[in-house]
């Protein structure tokens, strides 16, 4: 395989060696790598020559952390670019099938050993690993997209992915989305309002409490609610626009794009606002590109909102399997349960798809299934 380098736009050097054609497409085959750690032609060469010479590897294992490196450096192929947390989650998965098929390659992996790799992880220790069905469900199409990736590159001739039996996505019987009560969501509510207007200045555990307003107020992920800015809010309206997310992999930092892929706008209550602005306030000047959930200015990393939420938690006796998303939980039950539609959850969520709001919580949805059988009565004739 002839290897050469060239620098990019930015002077990095990279390595685009021709792999021949892809059987579907017919277009060339030619993955990318880059070295931004190369300080000359001869480094970069050097560089590029042993990650070539790892395209010919045909271990699975090697294959996927190819491909996980490749997501890190560009991102999924349908995606909007490099995402940490989307990196670190397949990085998991990849742990997770090494750990199950040591030894496979990919030219000898077969459907059997996939759908019996499933089986194991989802039977209950010390048979097996316990993982819910969704988890091996989101195992399941990184695999799928893995190896749909070594073959346009060249590692195998085909995938055997077509022919698994996918664990099924739906969540089992006490898997789906566990919301707080009314009452322990109004609790928690009032505990946040009550420690943002205590006095004795702008503290740490403030910080905890505004998040947790925000989060439980508008249905936000703990990373959107950390990466909130100070220009985000509109008081006149009022609302809060998401356009980024504060994540951890990689050291804390503010990815600008949500999870979901493209920014949104969520109305907040006067009520929240009211919280919001006197929590600016109490902060002192900052610039607009300041955090809002904040302690001196810098990111909050969105497992100290977590640890806030936990702590408050124990403090009120609410249930302890509780976590951030548990408010986001909580926003979209409520929220169904008093007439929302399920398409307005869904943009105030953020869920790309409006299938991914049903499965979690369609089964909320007030007089579905009552409405279904009154329908059915009135089209045969017998409806009371």
């Amino acid at each position: 395989m002839g290897v050469s380098v060239r620098r990019d736009a930015r002077g990095t050097w990279y390595c685009r060696p021709y792999l021949g054609t892809d059987p579907v497409t017919g277009r060339a085959v030619r993955p990318y790598r880059s070295f931004p750690e190369a300080r000359s032609e001869a480094e970069a060469l050097e560089l590029a020559e042993a990650w070539a010479e790892g395209l010919r590897d045909r271990r699975l294992s090697s294959v996927l952390s190819a491909y996980c490196e490749t997501v890190a450096a560009m991102g999924t192929p349908r995606g909007h670019g490099p995402r940490p947390n989307t990196a670190r989650a397949y990085r998991t998965n990849a742990r997770r099938v090494d750990e199950a098929l040591p030894g496979a390659t990919v030219d000898s992996l077969d459907a059997r050993q996939v759908t019996s790799m499933y089986r194991r992880l989802m039977a209950p220790p010390p048979a097996g690993r316990g993982l819910s069905p969704r988890t091996v469900a989101g195992l399941h199409w990184f695999l799928s997209g893995a190896l749909a990736w070594a073959v346009r590159q060249g590692y195998c001739d085909s995938s055997p992915m077509a022919d698994v039996d996918r664990p099924t996505a739906l969540a089992g019987p006490g898997e789906e989305a566990r919301p707080l009560d009314e009452a322990s969501a109004g609790e928690l509510g009032r505990w946040a309002r009550d420690a943002l207007s205590a006095p004795g200045g702008w503290t740490a555990a403030k910080v905890g409490a505004l998040g947790v307003a925000v989060g439980l107020g508008t249905g936000m992920r703990a990373g959107e609610v950390a990466g909130l800015l100070r220009r985000s809010r509109r008081a006149s309206v009022p609302d809060l626009l998401v356009d980024g997310t504060a994540v951890e992999a990689g050291g804390l930092h503010r990815q600008a794009v949500p999870k979901g892929g493209s920014s949104r706008v969520v109305a907040v209550d006067p009520g929240l606002d009211a919280l919001v602005a006197a929590a600016l306030a109490e902060q002192g000047p900052l610039g607009p590109d300041a955090p809002i959930v904040t302690v001196s200015g810098k990111l909050t990393a969105p497992s100290a909102l977590n640890d806030a939420l936990k702590a408050v938690c124990a403090e009120l006796g609410l249930p302890d399997w509780v976590h951030f998303h548990t408010l986001r939980h909580t926003h979209a039950t409520v929220l169904l349960a008093h007439g929302s539609s399920i398409r307005d959850v869904q943009e105030r969520l953020g869920h790309a798809d409006v299938s991914t709001t049903l499965r979690l919580y369609g089964h909320v949805l007030p007089g579905r299934d009552a409405a279904a059988a009154r329908a059915f009565a009135e089209a045969i004739g017998v409806a009371a």
